[in-house]
């Protein structure tokens, strides 16, 4: 009984408390257009042969586009983020992305259009921003880690985000 009293005492003097909130009000520079968000990427049917002797044979183009770009305020003040950057993650197998069955002999290669190759959490170089859309171009492909490929059904999850400044 005496927990009971203590804690209507407790809630009545909590009544007249107060609190604080503090928040932020931001301009997103661009957002991402929603075919672009969740992409299956069918990289075909190869054989080992194949794919040993000519990986780039397995590219598959894909893109990200961005639409709605904004490079300034509605009072025309440029927005302070003019820039950005792309960042593929993903399992990491040799500085490449890893497919989901480990072992295969296999990782997946990401690469921009000037040839640039993503690496799993490491950002890609600066590009600048274009206001309205902008379609970003990448290919993928599967490269041998070694002569011990195995053949089988395989799929690699690579997720994506961008910053700005």
């Amino acid at each position: 009984m005496l927990l009971l009293a203590w804690g209507l005492q407790a809630l009545q003097a909590q009544a007249g408390a107060l609190f604080e909130m503090r928040g932020a009000i931001v301009a997103t520079a661009c957002d991402i257009d929603t075919a672009s968000q969740y992409q299956t990427i069918n990289m075909g049917t190869k054989t080992v042969e194949q794919l040993m002797q000519d990986s780039a044979a397995t590219a598959q183009p894909f893109s990200l586009k961005l639409v709605n770009c904004v490079l300034a305020h509605r009072d025309n003040r440029a927005l302070s983020h003019q820039l950005f950057q792309v960042t593929f993650s993903g399992r990491e197998e040799g500085g490449h992305f890893g497919l989901e069955e480990p072992g295969r002999g296999v990782v997946l290669m990401l690469t921009d259009r000037t040839g640039n190759t993503a690496k799993p959490g490491v950002p890609l170089p600066p590009q600048s921003m274009q206001p309205g859309e902008t379609e970003l171009h990448y290919r993928a492909s599967l490269k041998p880690m070694g002569p011990s490929v195995q053949t089988g059904v395989y799929h690699a999850l690579v997720r994506y985000h961008l910053d700005y400044y």
